[in-house]
């Protein structure tokens, strides 16, 4: 396997789990009606300051909600892989660990 396929490999096994545990997580922790309608709240706030902007102010609105997301899931990525990597490491070390008893 070539380093660039293992890495295309790797990262859709990562984003496969961060996926599934993501569906997991809502099936465990549906929102609450509170959660819910804080969630309208925000789609209405930002569609009312959107409405209120020109085509090339809303162009920029959206770069920047569209960056920001960007670099909420980028982050999210790096703390599963460290987290991924963490569980390899601890898992070699408990195996050499059981070995040399």
């Amino acid at each position: 396997m070539t380093e660039k396929t293992e890495k295309q490999f790797i990262e859709g096994i990562i984003g496969e789990r961060m996926a599934l545990h993501y569906r997991q997580f809502q099936k465990e922790h549906p929102s609450t009606p509170k959660q819910e309608q804080e969630e309208i709240q925000l789609k209405q706030a930002y569609e009312k300051v959107r409405s209120v902007l020109d085509k090339e102010h809303q162009k920029l609105l959206n770069d920047c909600v569209d960056r920001m997301v960007a670099n909420v899931a980028s982050d999210n990525e790096l703390y599963y892989r460290a987290g991924f990597e963490d569980g390899i490491r601890l898992d070699y070390w408990i195996k050499n660990c059981k070995e040399k008893e």
